[in-house]
């Protein structure tokens, strides 16, 4: 490495530090010390030498030590020789020096951009269930490419996406670039592994149980000392063998035995006892024996019993501290630091912390540890209910983390046309157009412990697709939200949240604002006027204790009918909301009860005081059975109702119960797996104004057999409705299906059915299925499915088309 310094007083200042540093370590090295001086005095001699070339003199003064190019003598009067004879000496290594900067400027020319990783998948849907009344075929495709790239040290993904859905809307393209935090982290976690030991950080860790550890293990060596010490010292070495006796809980007392007294050791040493008994036997006839050999013998004997008084001893001590719950003391502290050591190597904060330290990053590097996340293109943003939460935009938005000190910047446009494959995210088609800017600041990151303060501003037309947009208004709101979680105990946390929004009409030629005052969103926000109906406010607290296998959740969510905030699609304005989750285990885990509760309440009128209310609760209590089986139960009841001043109606109401069992095995080399679902429904709602009453029972059988590499399966839906309804789907129905999956070549599968369905009133039909997928080599995968059915009767129009085709194709590019 090239050490650069400024001007020749810091030079000089080097060499005298460097003679100083030699002085002090005189004997050491003075070969290599002297060496190094005269290489520091030579390459300051060249540049006080105004004879060089200015070439020469820049490069020396551009690599001020560098001892690969300097000319090394142990005989100070070579200093002395001429600038002719040191440039001689010197350019010997000077093409050395141009090989490795012409490596490191190729290095950093052709290496700033690495592709990883490409692939590429196109999907087409047809299908004529969009089309119900003349069954028109639609068509849906979409080209998706996946690049992953590592620019300047810094792993990037990038996704582009062109869609069309032919006969409803136009084409929607894509394209996103995102910051791959994860795969930055892992990397450099792998490059820490080499440079640091993880183990060094559970020695700064206390010892609860270190005293008492300290003083049995004080006790055994005790007992140890004492046992060779009635056997005259010959258990020394018996005693050094077992090692570090500090790990002697871990030790299972047969295998200290197995290493004490192994067969092969006992057996000669009862030989030996019989040979000493000989040796007795003719010392007492008066017979010349060696006495030296006597001695041995009765040594090796002595060694053998003491050993198993050592046995002995380590028997009664382990017995002793697990008897007294030491030894479950220490497994608990030894599963505490493998959590600790776990949890100290993959946590960010740590990562980071490491890598400033132990690693040579760029400046670039070193910035990215502090971006959380960089996304730019085509996003989605969850930060928190009251602030941006599933919001689907075209935009930029990163996050900064930095000595836990926080800052997220955005700015972006949520299109009025949503993408097809968008609708789990916004849960609509037609979204309003709305820009977007958002920032927050605060401290700790999404996820932990974090106090933010977010300021939010949103404009939104409302067009929905209206051609008309010039004739329409556009809503800008303005929201501030506070945002805090802190950790309770070691597996729970508290997550409180207000906010506040404030909205105007902005002026339009052909609206009249109904509301029309000339103040602004700011002035909105910071004045007092109804606070407390433009104010929105979100509490959790969860937690879960392992132990004891119970887990819970409360959930409190509040949004004013003056609260606005486009920022969450979900977030209904005049809601409140309850919610609780109980989970708990029993017998070892193999019983589990869980329950959960939600209570919603939505206003959406100043008009008058209606409300509507709606509670849905779960109860699950399920069994576990050996070989991954299991028995469960379910109820479910629902109900939804309307207030209007002190009278109350029913709406709707559902009461669902269900028992799930899942049966595998095997039959000879044949594994068969059942699942079953059995329920009963009742309904109560209302149609057109007439309360309508159902009930139902249903069946769901899933059946398969595996013989080889071929599946035999015959899946089965049957409901018995009473009361059939205009609802289809509470009509009595039968689904049947039978196939088989079968491989056809190395790596193409595929799977052929029958199936058989109907609805009451409503239509029978039969029809096949057939699924394709093969892997035609390592890169390349393809995949097929057909749903074609006929009517064998039909009783009223479908709102489902009969056939539907799928094709996925995918490419994997590895560079």
């Amino acid at each position: 490495m090239f050490l650069l310094l400024a001007g020749n007083t810091c030079f000089c200042q080097d060499i005298h530090s460097e003679k100083l540093f030699l002085n002090k370590q005189r004997g050491s090295n003075s070969h290599d010390q002297a060496s190094l001086i005269l290489s520091l005095t030579r390459q300051q001699q060249l540049i006080n030498n105004k004879s060089l070339s200015d070439s020469l003199l820049k490069f020396l003064r551009a690599f001020p030590y560098n001892p690969t190019i300097l000319y090394h003598t142990t005989n100070l009067k070579d200093i002395g020789k001429s600038s002719l004879n040191i440039l001689s000496s010197e350019t010997s290594n000077i093409n050395t020096i141009k090989n490795e900067v012409t490596i490191l400027t190729r290095n950093a020319v052709t290496s700033p951009i690495v592709l990883s990783r490409v692939k590429t998948e196109y999907f087409a849907n047809s299908d004529s269930s969009y089309f119900p009344l003349d069954h028109q075929f639609s068509y849906l495709d979409k080209f998706q490419l996946n690049a992953d790239w590592t620019i300047a040290g810094i792993p990037v993904e990038m996704n582009i996406n062109k869609q069309d859905w032919f006969g409803v809307t136009n084409s929607v393209n894509t394209v996103s670039v995102k910051f791959d935090r994860d795969n930055y982290l892992a990397t450099l976690k792998q490059e820490l592994t080499t440079k640091i030991n993880p183990n060094n950080f559970l020695s700064q860790l206390q010892d609860p149980v270190a005293s008492l550890k300290e003083s049995a293990e004080k006790e055994l060596y005790g007992d140890l000392a004492y046992i060779n010490t009635v056997y005259s010292g010959v258990l020394k070495e018996k005693i050094n063998s077992l090692g570090d006796l500090s790990g002697f809980f871990k030790k299972d007392i047969v295998s200290v035995r197995n290493q004490l007294i192994d067969s092969k050791y006992s057996q000669s040493v009862k030989n030996k006892e019989t040979q000493l008994a000989q040796l007795i036997q003719k010392k007492n006839n008066g017979e010349s024996v060696d006495s030296s050999q006597i001695a041995g013998l009765e040594k090796s004997i002595n060694e053998l019993r003491g050993s198993g008084q050592i046995l002995i001893a380590l028997d009664r001590n382990k017995r002793n501290w697990d008897s007294s719950g030491l030894l479950k003391k220490i497994n608990d502290w030894e599963l505490v630091k493998a959590k600790k050591l776990s949890k100290y190597m993959n946590d960010a904060g740590t990562i980071i912390k490491l890598a400033k330290q132990h690693l040579n990053l760029s400046d670039v590097q070193r910035l990215f540890l502090s971006i959380n996340k960089l996304n730019l293109g085509n996003n989605v943003i969850s930060a928190s209910p009251l602030t941006l939460d599933h919001f689907l935009n075209k935009g930029i938005m990163t996050e900064f983390l930095n000595n836990n000190k926080y800052l997220m910047l955005f700015s972006g446009k949520q299109p009025g046309y949503s993408s097809i494959t968008d609708l789990s995210f916004v849960n609509n088609l037609f979204s309003q157009p709305t820009i977007a800017k958002a920032i927050s600041l605060g401290t700790g990151g999404n996820g932990h412990s974090h106090t933010h303060l977010s300021v939010m501003s949103f404009d939104q037309s409302f067009n929905s697709g209206n051609i008309y947009n010039f004739l329409q208004p556009v809503w800008r709101s303005l929201v501030t939200s506070v945002s805090n979680q802190m950790q309770v105990g070691e597996n729970g946390s508290i997550t409180a949240e207000i906010s506040r929004s404030a909205s105007k009409y902005i002026s339009g030629k052909t609206i009249v604002d109904s509301m029309a005052q000339r103040q602004s969103a700011m002035d909105r926000m910071l004045s007092g006027a109804n606070l407390i109906g433009s104010m929105a406010f979100s509490f959790k607290y969860e937690d879960e204790h392992p132990k004891e296998g119970l887990s819970y959740l409360i959930n409190i969510n509040k949004a004013a009918l003056g609260y606005d905030n486009p920022g969450n699609p979900f977030l209904n304005s005049g809601s409140e909301e309850a919610e609780l989750r109980v989970s708990k285990t029993f017998f070892k885990k193999k019983l589990k009860a869980s329950w959960r509760s939600d209570i919603r309440q939505y206003k959406y009128s100043t008009d008058n005081d209606d409300r509507w209310r709606n509670s849905y609760s779960v109860l699950d209590i399920s069994l576990k059975l050996p070989k991954g089986n299991f028995v469960s139960f379910r109820y479910m009841p629902d109900q939804m109702v309307r207030i209007s001043g002190n009278s109350k109606s029913k709406v709707t109401s559902i009461n669902r119960i269900s028992v799930q069992a899942s049966l595998s095995g095997k039959i000879g080399n044949k594994y068969y797996h059942n699942y079953l679902d059995l329920s009963y429904q009742s309904n109560n709602y209302i149609y057109q104004n007439t309360f309508f009453f159902n009930k139902s029972v249903s069946l769901s059988t899933y059946q398969s057999l595996t013989i080889n590499k071929k599946i035999v399966y015959i899946n089965l839906n049957f409901s018995n409705n009473k009361n059939a309804s205009q609802y289809f789907y509470y009509n009595s129905s039968l689904m049947t299906e039978s196939g088989i999956s079968y491989q056809i070549l190395k790596h193409i599968s595929g799977s052929s059915a029958i199936t058989y369905s109907s609805i009451k009133d409503w239509y029978q039909q039969t029809g096949i299925k057939q699924t394709l997928s093969g892997q035609l080599n390592r890169n390349f995968n393809i995949n097929f499915y057909l749903d074609a059915r006929k009517n064998l009767k039909l009783y009223r129009p479908l709102l489902y088309g009969p056939v539907r085709i799928d094709i996925s194709v995918q490419y994997l590019f590895k560079k």
